[in-house]
């Protein structure tokens, strides 16, 4: 089952990889008329779906939480939506990439936080971890439960 996890959360990585370096190919791919944005968009939901259901199978959680938590989730949730908010969906999903004139925010938390949707994700990778994963070759390993775009 582990190795099966672990398949799952890199498999966004590759798809990032290549649309970031060959974002021609996609916007061929996904053919006249059609936004590429907007299917890169369905896209990594799915992916995002599949990397959540990977870690959820291998991963341990303690109810209640810990206090400091509720501020950071909130706090990373808030910048998630600003962050859509002033980028939309194009601006968020590779837009510029794909040729679209995404205007510069400089808007909060632009201006304010330097790259606010990774500083989300460093969030979530402190707040949530697993204890401990196991292969099918009986190796235990930490895993940090991705939850980006997720929660």
């Amino acid at each position: 089952m582990g190795i099966l996890a672990c398949f799952g959360v890199v498999t966004p990585f590759p798809f990032y990889y290549w649309l970031w370096n060959h974002p021609q190919t996609w916007v061929n791919l996904c053919g006249k008329g059609r936004d590429p944005c907007k299917i890169m968009a369905m896209v990594s939901h799915f992916l995002k779906l599949v990397q959540f259901l990977s870690l959820f199978s291998v991963s341990t959680f303690s109810w209640p939480p810990p206090l400091y938590f509720w501020p950071l989730f909130l706090l990373g949730q808030f910048l998630n939506l600003r962050v859509y908010q002033l980028l939309g969906e194009s601006g968020t999903y590779y837009g510029v990439r794909f040729g679209k004139n995404i205007p510069w925010v400089t808007e909060f938390p632009f201006g304010t936080v330097k790259d606010p949707q990774y500083v989300r994700k460093k969030q979530f990778r402190f707040l949530f971890r697993t204890e401990q994963c196991h292969t099918d070759m009986s190796i235990q390993e930490p895993v940090s439960l991705y939850c980006s775009g997720v929660l």
